[in-house]
């Protein structure tokens, strides 16, 4: 009776050190598992390259990550695009399968020589954004030269399309459940009175075309560039010189906002900041400083407390304007209405642009800075203009210095100079805010 007791004892004593083991070696199957498929996922959409990578972290023989007392540990590599349809080309999740068999030390006692042990692992590239959450505001220039080359000629809005496309390319890094983004022009929409805008136009004659080209849903109107009684910033401007402090025209046109993304991770064309960047129009002058001011009371004031903070602002020349009183001719002065400038800045846009950055980066906002084609010998591409004569800001204000300064450093500096470009800075800084869109998803 004794020694039944005693063998019975023993068994499961020796139960307890097998299961020990097993767990042991399922907690680092299943790290090693984690490890190869986010080492996989940092190679996509390269299928090959992520399947070589997952090997290589994973527990196998030879591998890296392996087991001691472990041998002929099996993996099974897949890719494809589980995750959802945004940078499916071809394809944005990779899956792992590790099994092994764990010996057994007693429980062979009783038939038991091995334990079988799977665990699954699974991670995608680009997919939602890191654990953090994120508030966005994206600040696009619109203005007239994002639709025409360097000779000033219409080119259907090539540039302000390639941004338009950037971004949505860019929200596929970003999660639905823990992050928002909000837009934010350079100029502002029509939206207040007293405007002379009546509304969009369902077709407008474009710059220096005979054809008709549709905007459907932008306030502002583009043939009220035509118009003869007032002078240049009257014109195609949604009359943002005007106004008061309490009341003037909106330069956010889509507030912070989850509803950028379907459930299943598309975009969500119907939200406000999808359909109002399709619906862009390009406009007159460039005013930088209040754009980015309002992006930020946006993020001051309607942003989560615990979300961080981001502005992105793209351009492609330097400023030549700022909100101010005009004469009776409709031309501007130096005298402030609803807005008033930074110290030192009344006109001098570019330096008020840098200063209201400065402002931003204080709060611990952090800026990413975009200068589109700086350099391609349109007139006004690299200069900062100075209200009302327009004469040229003094050194060292320049385009490509204002934008660099705006930046929260050089790292988050950009110069693309074609559309592609554009398109890839736009998913580069995606890329980088959210550390690759990396998760592991299983």
């Amino acid at each position: 009776m004794v020694v039944a007791f005693m063998l019975v004892l023993l068994l499961m004593c020796g139960a307890v050190i097998d299961l020990g083991n097993a767990y042991r070696v399922r907690q680092a199957l299943q790290a090693s598992a984690d490890a190869a498929v986010a080492a996989g996922a940092a190679r996509l959409p390269d299928s090959s390259a992520a399947s070589t990578a997952v090997h290589a972290y994973s527990s196998e023989n030879g591998a890296r990550n392996t087991i001691p007392g472990v041998q002929n540990v099996a993996t099974t590599v897949t890719t494809d695009c589980s995750f959802g349809p945004q940078f499916c080309n071809p394809v944005n999740t990779v899956h792992l399968t590790e099994t092994a068999k764990v010996p057994t030390y007693f429980l062979g006692v009783i038939g038991i020589d091995e334990i079988t042990l799977t665990v699954k692992a699974g991670a995608c590239t680009p997919c939602d954004s890191s654990p953090i959450a994120y508030d966005v505001m994206v600040v696009i220039d619109r203005t007239g030269s994002m639709c025409t080359d360097a000779s000033s000629n219409w080119n259907n809005c090539t540039d302000l399309n390639a941004a338009r496309n950037g971004v949505k390319d860019m929200l596929a890094f970003f999660n639905r459940d823990t992050d928002r983004i909000g837009l934010a022009v350079v100029t502002s929409g029509d939206n207040t009175s007293p405007f002379r805008h009546t509304g969009p136009p369902t077709s407008y004659t474009p710059y220096n075309t005979t054809s008709s080209t549709p905007y459907p849903c932008d306030a502002a109107n583009p043939n009220d560039r035509n118009v003869t009684d007032k002078g240049s910033y009257y014109r195609s401007m949604g009359d943002f010189m005007v106004g008061t402090p309490a009341v003037h025209d909106n330069w956010v046109l889509a507030p912070l906002s989850n509803s950028f993304k379907n459930a299943d991770g598309s975009i969500n064309n119907g939200s406000q900041f999808v359909s109002t960047l399709n619906c862009l129009q390009p406009k007159y002058w460039t005013a930088i400083a209040p754009a980015i001011q309002a992006a930020h009371q946006t993020l001051t004031s309607s942003g989560n407390p615990t979300s961080k903070k981001i502005i992105i602002y793209l351009g492609d020349g330097g400023a030549n304007s700022q909100p101010g009183a005009v004469d009776s001719d409709g031309f501007a002065s130096l005298t402030t209405t609803w807005y008033t400038p930074t110290s030192g800045a009344n006109g001098r846009p570019c330096m008020d642009a840098i200063n209201r950055a400065g402002a931003a980066k204080g709060a611990n906002i952090e800026i990413y800075s975009i200068g589109y084609d700086l350099n391609n010998g349109y007139s006004g591409s690299g200069v900062c203009l100075r209200a009302p004569n327009l004469s040229s800001e003094s050194s060292p204000y320049t385009a490509p210095y204002t934008m660099a300064q705006m930046a929260s450093d050089a790292d988050n500096f950009f110069t693309p100079s074609t559309p592609t470009q554009l398109r890839e800075t736009f998913e580069a800084i995606g890329h980088a805010i959210t550390a690759g869109g990396t998760r592991i998803i299983e």
